[in-house]
């Protein structure tokens, strides 16, 4: 009877044998790293594929000590149970981030749009511009590369620039929304995030 080996992701970049054969591998095994950190996979092995005694898996990983590289939950199920894992996997792992993009998006370009034609309700603009951040913020759960940046590192950086901003404009469009303005502790704010970056 086939079988399915899963896991259930690969931090940073890896590659995966059976018996001395490359069941599969990422596309940059070296910087710039591709990211198998928030991908779960399986694979299918058929009865043919199965030596008789012992079978062998290695698994390759590479990534930093920083993004706490290694592997996931690794496990062995029939073909239908580890379709559904996976699925479920994919479910939480991914498809729940991109309706978060897509609700963002949406929110983000009609407020936009709003302010467009109201330039004096800056409300909408701050939380236009936290939208965006947010989005720039998230797609990195979903990414599997990291262009448009040189290396994994320089990625991370620019991913908690992108919480940094979205932090601080959605907290100015907060005060705005209550029409609370504090000058003086907003430029405070701004000048001490730009440092921070």
């Amino acid at each position: 009877e086939s079988f399915a080996f899963s896991i259930e992701y690969i931090n940073s970049a890896g590659t995966v044998y059976f018996n001395r054969n490359v069941l599969w591998r990422d596309k940059n095994l070296i910087e710039p790293l591709s990211k198998s950190w928030n991908m779960p996979r399986y694979w299918v092995l058929t009865p043919s594929s199965i030596k008789a005694g012992e079978n062998e898996f290695l698994i390759y990983a590479n990534g930093y000590a920083f993004q706490k590289a290694g592997l996931g939950a690794i496990s062995f199920h029939n073909v239908q149970a580890a379709d559904a894992q996976y699925q479920q996997q994919i479910w939480n792992r991914r498809t729940l981030f991109e309706i978060n993009i897509i609700i963002s998006l949406v929110l983000g370009l009609l407020c936009f749009s709003i302010w467009i034609f109201r330039r004096s309700e800056t409300t909408f603009a701050w939380f236009a511009l936290s939208c965006i951040l947010w989005v720039l913020f998230i797609s990195n759960i979903l990414m599997t590369e990291t262009k448009p940046f040189p290396n994994n590192v320089i990625s991370a950086q620019a991913n908690l620039c992108f919480f940094i901003l979205y932090m601080v404009c959605f907290c100015t469009y907060l005060l705005r929304f209550i029409r609370i303005e504090f000058p003086r502790l907003e430029r405070c704010i701004w000048g001490l995030t730009f440092i921070v970056l």
